[in-house]
């Protein structure tokens, strides 16, 4: 069974790398994934960050948010500089490239699961499913929606390249 980096893990390892208070990393970190399920029960397509993106059955409209932007929402919300939100952001996204590099799981509590093994071939398998708790809130509300990979992840991946 994969290891798992749990969200206190990963509060800690980007409070020490950008030297920030834990509680502040904590606050970004918890806005966006708010931020993002809104945007699934809104029936918009989410992107989150380069990784993945997370599509209705039926989107109400065509408007994908970037992640600036939420930063920019996020940093409004919680008057927090922006550059430091996006910094944290940035730096949750690089951290769940790096659990999957390094064969964790990785769970955007209340969004995805991300699960990955290496195949027999060296190569770096993903696996996503979407949370049981939004799977069941979105079933009570008639809606559902499917995980699909970012196609430029999966060539990071295959290429063991760097996301900057």
């Amino acid at each position: 069974m994969n290891e798992k980096l749990l969200i206190d893990d990963q509060v800690e390892i980007i409070a020490k790398k950008l030297n920030i208070p834990e509680v502040t990393v904590k606050e970004i970190i918890k806005s966006y994934i708010r931020l993002l399920v809104e945007e699934v029960h809104m029936q918009m397509e989410v992107r989150v960050g380069y990784l993945l993106r997370i599509v209705p059955a039926e989107k109400l409209n065509n408007y994908i948010a970037t992640t600036g932007y939420e930063a920019s929402v996020i940093s409004e919300n919680l008057s927090i500089p922006y550059v430091t939100v996006l910094s944290v952001l940035t730096s949750y996204l690089d951290m769940v490239v790096d659990a999957i590099r390094s064969n964790k799981n990785f769970n955007i509590v209340g969004l995805v699961n991300i699960k990955s093994h290496v195949g027999e071939t060296g190569e770096i398998k993903v696996y996503t499913n979407i949370s049981r708790t939004l799977t069941d809130r979105l079933k009570e509300m008639g809606k559902s929606v499917r995980v699909k990979l970012n196609i430029n992840l999966r060539h990071l991946l295959k290429e063991g390249g760097s996301i900057t």
